[in-house]
């Protein structure tokens, strides 16, 4: 909802309306500056100025961010990995608190920061409706009277406050790890990641055991020969993957032409 219309709605709803109705000397809330006259501090006086523009400012950022969230939670939602996590019987509230608002929360945390140094820099509208002295009506101030210097030095502000927000948003983002998940989901995946190479391994060692040939040696003095074949090779192979050898098969077979050395 736009700020101005808010605004106003608050003033007439709660400053105006309760003083006509029930007849009350003072407003409960003001509209107009941050002190009463002959007043100044931070006092109750002072809340009672500043609880309407910040009621309109909480209420129309809460509004946009809300429906930026929700619709970056459903994009989420419709992810791969949640659609995993349901099917392996993951409950529904870890699904969305520990695996989609996480990701959710990335974009959030920027746009975040971006309204934080918006808000710095000065909202205009607000402190032109509710008579604050702030950095947007100065800025408007110095944009009328063509006063480039304070223009420049407002400019130059606001900017170190948006790398300011921006640079804390990153820090938010490492300090909650929402990039790259908790240390358990590191750790597990490391050692998953270990566990499927050790496996590899293995299994690469045990298909170079099962297809490299025996060593030919020659045969003992007064040994029968056998004659070698590749058929006697090929069921050799089938026999040692399988984990079992046929007996009428040798292990060590010597070619026909072999000699002793």
């Amino acid at each position: 909802m736009p700020d101005f219309w808010l605004a106003l709605l608050a003033i007439g709803l709660l400053v105006t309306a309760p003083k006509v109705y029930f007849h009350l000397d003072q407003p409960i809330f003001y509209s107009i500056g941050l002190h009463s006259e002959g007043k100044s501090g931070i006092n109750l006086d002072y809340f009672r100025h500043l609880a309407l523009p910040v009621f309109v400012l909480i209420a129309t950022s809460v509004a946009s961010w809300s429906r930026f969230e929700r619709a970056s939670m459903l994009e989420v939602l419709n992810s791969d990995y949640v659609r995993t996590a349901r099917a392996k019987g993951v409950p529904r509230r870890k699904v969305i608190y520990k695996h989609a608002l996480r990701n959710a929360l990335i974009p959030f945390t920027t746009v975040t920061a971006l309204d934080t140094a918006a808000l710095i820099g000065g909202v205009i509208i607000i402190e032109q409706i509710f008579s604050i002295t702030g950095m947007g009506q100065s800025f408007l101030i110095a944009l009328q009277a063509g006063d480039a210097q304070f223009l420049l030095a407002w400019f130059f502000f606001t900017a170190i406050a948006v790398i300011g927000m921006n640079l804390i948003a990153d820090v938010m983002l490492v300090v909650l790890d929402l990039g790259s998940g908790s240390r358990e989901h590191r750790a597990a995946d490391h050692s998953g990641t270990a566990r499927r190479a050790r496996a590899r391994i293995r299994a690469g060692r045990a298909y170079e055991l099962a297809i490299v040939p025996a060593p030919v040696l020659p045969p003992p003095l007064g040994a029968p020969l056998h004659h070698h074949s590749r058929d006697s090779d090929d069921r050799l192979l089938r026999s040692e993957m399988a984990g079992a050898v046929p007996e009428e098969t040798p292990r060590i077979c010597w070619p026909a032409t072999s000699s002793r050395p």
